[in-house]
């Protein structure tokens, strides 16, 4: 079955796949909110979209970012840290969201 999204939601998962941000890939991408907090609220309904959760993680997927590559990075830190390990593990956490992986908590 094809996924048909409008020209807005396209632009917000090009803004999401480069900031990881959803609430300003919802502004980037036109959308209109009267404050921050709604186009937060209305960014997290747009992320949850089956359609754009769907390509947003085949992109990720086609980067080379997969559960197993963010575990595997993951226990290269613990077996051999590393000064900047602190930084490495905020930006795995970051991909894992992006992943939609926080929902196996």
């Amino acid at each position: 079955m094809a996924i048909h999204l409008r020209p807005k939601q396209i632009k917000f998962i090009q803004a999401y796949l480069l900031t990881g941000n959803a609430t300003q890939a919802y502004i980037d991408a036109g959308y209109k909110a009267k404050t921050r907090v709604v186009a937060t609220r209305n960014a997290s309904r747009l992320i949850t979209n089956d359609d754009i959760k769907e390509i947003v993680q085949a992109e990720l997927k086609l980067e080379g970012l997969t559960l197993f590559s963010l575990i595997k990075r993951l226990k290269q830190i613990i077996l051999k840290p590393q000064e900047m390990d602190g930084s490495s593990v905020a930006a795995l956490n970051i991909m894992g969201k992006w992943m939609g992986y926080e929902k196996f908590r």
